[in-house]
């Protein structure tokens, strides 16, 4: 656990190789992974009951202190826990359906970046999970994924990761004040 002043923000990731994982698959290993972070930083040795606040934004109702974040894709899944709001987004770089996201998710600046970078595939990836890491942060999602952030702000910070294993992985938390 955190030191009294300390802020506790950690993540796992399992990627799975070539081996494509199902949608249930996937939701039970990210919740073997937020266990395993709880019992590290909260001693907790079964994974509390989840609630969903009226934005869609999962916690739980019985430890209000403890943030977490889930995501997955075909071949990993990731989950991070702090003491302060947190989202995670992961992605599969090796996504044919991609670019077709293009015109609907980003602004222009953001297409343009994407379209003239060396590798427009993963800088559509790394910028999407940019993007979703961030409205998890909040539980806020803008109807247009336009006005998703795929910056940091002064109250959002990212860490992005990748490729690795052939994924994107970004962490958005709160800036300390």
């Amino acid at each position: 656990m955190g030191q009294r002043g300390e802020r506790i923000i950690d993540y796992l990731v399992e990627y799975t190789g070539e081996a494509l994982l199902t949608p249930s698959q996937q939701s039970a290993q990210a919740r073997r992974l937020l266990l395993s972070l709880l019992k590290k930083h909260y001693g907790l040795d079964s994974l509390p009951e989840m609630n969903a606040g009226k934005d869609g934004k999962p916690f739980f109702r019985a430890f209000p202190h403890i943030h977490f974040s889930l995501s997955h894709c075909r071949r990993a899944v990731m989950a991070v826990v702090g003491d302060s709001p947190v989202g995670c987004d992961i992605e599969d770089i090796r996504n044919d359906d991609a670019m077709e996201i293009l015109d609907v998710a980003f602004t222009d600046a953001e297409r343009l970046h994407i379209t003239t970078s060396a590798n427009p595939i993963e800088t559509l990836v790394r910028l999407w999970t940019r993007k979703e890491a961030s409205v998890k942060l909040s539980g806020i999602i803008p109807d247009n994924p336009r006005d998703w952030p795929s910056a940091p702000t002064e109250e959002i910070a990212l860490s992005t990761i990748g490729p690795l294993h052939g994924c994107f992985m970004t962490i958005a938390v709160t800036r300390s004040v």
